[in-house]
């Protein structure tokens, strides 16, 4: 059975492609949250990492930090081959406020081998160069494999972006993947619930993979949750 717009069941032998999304904007650098929202992000996702390397080393992790823009950090590689995360989420060279549908736009591009719409944007033009492999005027995708696909998104503000992220959620939904999306902040008002309700997947007795979680330890808590597999609701 398919279900459409919904969290899609996998057997548990199979391996899984995660992208986790951290929100580098400004405001990630208050305090509300101890020792920091950035540092309750960075520690969380070392969380998902150990995890994974403990009980799926073969598991591939790819990480995304996003503001206005979005960067690729680390291209998806084995959750046992991860050193230092701290690094990879400094090395960033981002400024600017926040949008959702750039970080998406990127995790679509590298699970499909297509830009969304490029047009004549010189941007886009370069992300089908670096997530395309040209071999006898043949292109082909990087990630051609039939892993199971997921999107962590986390963020602890509202989307300033032009376009609608909504979209291109929708267009990976379409290809299987599954999104969960988490607020983080001193409050549910310091997100926009609704939007990232609408960006997540859904399970298949309808909830929503959204939650707002104002703390480090339940923080962690959730990803390490996150870093199992997939079951059926």
């Amino acid at each position: 059975m398919k279900y459409l717009n919904t969290a899609t069941p996998v057997q548990f032998d199979r391996r899984e492609t995660l992208f986790t999304m951290i929100d580098l904007s400004g405001s990630m650098y208050t305090d509300d949250i101890e020792p920091s929202r950035i540092d309750a992000a960075i520690n969380a996702n070392k969380e998902i990492i150990k995890v994974k390397k403990r009980s799926y080393p073969d598991d591939k992790i790819g990480i995304i930090s996003f503001q206005a823009s979005a960067k690729l950090l680390l291209s998806p590689k084995c959750s046992k081959d991860i050193d230092d995360l701290n690094v990879i989420v400094n090395d960033t060279g981002l400024e600017g406020g926040t949008d959702f549908t750039a970080p998406l736009e990127l995790a679509y591009n590298y699970f499909t081998g297509k830009v969304v719409n490029p047009g004549n944007s010189p941007i886009k033009k370069l992300l089908s160069l670096i997530f395309f492999e040209q071999d006898n005027n043949v292109v082909t995708s990087r990630n051609n494999d039939n892993t199971t696909k997921r999107i962590i998104l986390l963020t602890d503000g509202e989307h300033l972006g032009k376009s609608n992220p909504v979209y291109i959620a929708e267009k990976l939904k379409e290809i299987g993947v599954t999104i969960d999306c988490i607020g983080i902040g001193g409050s549910p008002e310091d997100v926009d619930e609704e939007l990232l309700k609408q960006i997540a997947s859904r399970n298949p007795d309808g909830s929503i993979r959204y939650c707002f979680i104002g703390d480090q330890e339940n923080l962690i808590r959730k990803y390490s949750s996150l870093a199992h597999h997939l079951r059926v609701v």
